[in-house]
């Protein structure tokens, strides 16, 4: 799967659907971004799994939700997407190709102005991995799902690739500011040891 999305493996987390995939990805992301961050961008035509997680962060956390329209060729115009990115912005999601049209988005031209504002990209690739040349770095997404079951993989097969950025000149990973996810928190407990327990008698 890394090879695949151009990736390194320890990037790459499994889960049991595209669905939960674009869950992990807006949820784990988006609140982790502050106070200061707290608007989701996306595209009219996402993916239900994303427009209803966008909507459940709305309604739980606070998030503003911006909802782009597309072009009658089912593009997002990269124009429109500069035009709607604020110093707020959190997260920008666009799926690369559409479930319903087929219609192939810029993922990289859209990406670029959204991380040069300071927002991470989302991508649902699960209509497009396998068909399609796909590389996280490549494309400049912070973020990528895809889903098992859309290029014969077993059913119940998806994952979730969190890009890790190098600064430039350094072979150090380059943190973002206010982009910590909860994976970041996950791993940081991971080496902790827990506490022992005293050994029950008479058992």
């Amino acid at each position: 799967m890394a090879a695949l999305l151009g990736a390194r493996p320890r990037e790459v987390v499994f889960t049991a659907s595209g669905s939960e995939a674009n869950l992990l990805a807006l949820r784990g992301a988006v609140p982790a971004r502050g106070r200061t961050r707290t608007r989701v961008i996306a595209q009219a035509t996402e993916h239900p799994a994303v427009l209803e997680t966008a909507r459940a962060l709305r309604r739980l956390h606070g998030t503003r939700v911006t909802v782009l329209p597309v072009g009658g060729d089912g593009l997002l115009d990269p124009a429109a997407l500069e035009a709607a990115l604020g110093e707020d912005t959190a997260l920008v999601s666009v799926m690369a190709a559409g479930n319903e049209t087929g219609a192939l988005q810029p993922v990289a031209e859209l990406a670029a102005p959204a991380r040069a504002r300071g927002a991470l990209f989302h991508c649902d690739a699960a209509q497009a991995a396998g068909k399609v040349p796909l590389d996280v770095r490549a494309l400049g997404v912070d973020l990528l799902t895809v889903a098992g079951h859309k290029m014969y993989a077993p059913k119940g097969t998806a994952s979730a690739v969190r890009a890790r950025r190098r600064a430039a000149g350094t072979g150090r990973l380059r943190r973002r500011p206010g982009a910590r996810t909860a994976g970041r928190h996950a791993e940081r407990g991971a080496g902790r040891r827990s506490p022992r327990r005293r050994p029950r008698h008479g058992r």
